[in-house]
Parts: C-alpha cells; structure tokens; sequence
C-alpha cells in the first residue's frame, strides 16, 4: 500500500488477498484470466520468482524455463511462481554485486519463510473460528515500513459475555516510535481501539495528541 493515500475497505481487502496467504488456492483454480490476473499480484509468487531469478545457475547449465501452471492441466508444479512473472534476470559477474544478491536472496527467503508461518497459523482450526495473518507492507516517505496484522471473528461465548464480534490487532515497529501495537475492535459499527508503547516518550507522545487519534 502506499500511505499517500487512503486505501479504504476495498485495499485493505486486496491486500489481503495479496499478501501470500492464498497462493496456492489460486493456483488450483482452473487457467482463466482472473487467474492469472490473481497471481500476477500476489507477494509470496512474486517473491518466489524473485528468489528463483536470483539463484546462480549451474555452470554450464542453461536456465530452464520457468512455468507455474502445467499447460495440459493447469496443476501448480513446486514453489514455481506465476508464469507472467518469468523475467529471467541477468546476475552480473562483479563479486561486490554478487554479494549483495546473495544478501538480497536471503531477506527474500525471510520474507518467504515469514508468510509460510503466516499460512500455518491461518490454517482452519476445527471447531475454531478463522484466523488470518500477515503482513502488510506500506510505501511512506522512500522507504517501505511493514505492519503485521491477525485478524479473527468473535470466538463461541462472546455476544454473551459482551465482547466484540470482530478484532484486529495491529503491531509496527518505527525507528521514531518503537515497537507499538494496536488492538481495534468493531462490535456494530462501533470502533474501539486500545495502543501498546513500549517507550515511555511514545505513550507520552499517544497522550499528547490523543484528540487527533480519536478524530
């Protein structure tokens, strides 16, 4: 998402829907323009794609090509990412450089292993209510901050004991305000929101402008 603007209920469902959770249900669904539009936009096939990209090929061996959907059947092959995405890069030569992919690799295997957790922990439960998280990173001011969100439906027992159908609870960590978290809860239509800080110049700062939160 970018902060510039106000994503609104429609981009925060997107991003959803993009955020990894749901690749390989795309995948499974059968060829078609929806399709692939899907997976052109989702992070954990893209990020896929990318670690594949940057992987050294073998000596002496060409690239192969690279596919995410078996054409004859339109069954997902192993970590392939979507086949829109195969834009096969050129790792250069220069050590300097190669180190830095092989660094640029890693965050990216991170950042995989970060959304196959994700997936597990949003995995149906039975008799449990769903649960999702993930993380939803944000475009502000040049640099890309990541807000992790779960999201779960009332669980059996809370209508009767006056707690709210619906939560969020939203974590971030700033340079500027450090690790803070944020539980929003939505009981009809009514928002309530309780904030977490763990520096004390942070609750201050909460404390201070306390009106324009609220507004």
């Amino acid at each position: 998402l970018d902060a510039r603007g106000t994503p609104g209920v429609m981009g925060l469902k997107q991003a959803l829907t993009d955020s990894g959770l749901f690749l390989e249900a795309k995948l499974a669904q059968p060829a078609s323009s929806a399709t692939s539009a899907a997976l052109a936009t989702d992070l954990k096939g893209t990020l896929l794609k990318l670690f594949d990209d940057l992987q050294p090929p073998a000596a002496g061996t060409p690239a192969p090509a690279d596919s995410a959907l078996r054409p004859e059947t339109g069954a997902p092959l192993a970590r392939a990412p979507p086949a829109q995405l195969s834009v096969p890069l050129a790792l250069p030569e220069d050590e300097a450089v190669r180190a830095s992919t092989a660094d640029l690799a890693r965050q990216v295997d991170g950042a995989l292993a970060r959304i196959q957790v994700n997936q597990l922990v949003s995995l149906p439960a039975e008799n449990a209510p769903p649960v999702w998280v993930f993380e939803l990173p944000v475009r502000q001011d040049g640099r890309t901050d990541v807000f992790d969100l779960r999201i779960e439906p009332y669980r059996a027992g809370d209508r009767e004991e006056g707690r709210s159908p619906w939560t969020v609870v939203l974590a971030f960590d700033f340079e500027e305000l450090g690790p803070v978290t944020a539980w929003l809860a939505l009981s009809r239509e009514q928002v309530s929101t309780t904030l977490w800080a763990q520096r004390p110049q942070t609750v201050r700062l909460f404390t201070d402008h306390m009106a324009e939160l609220h507004a």
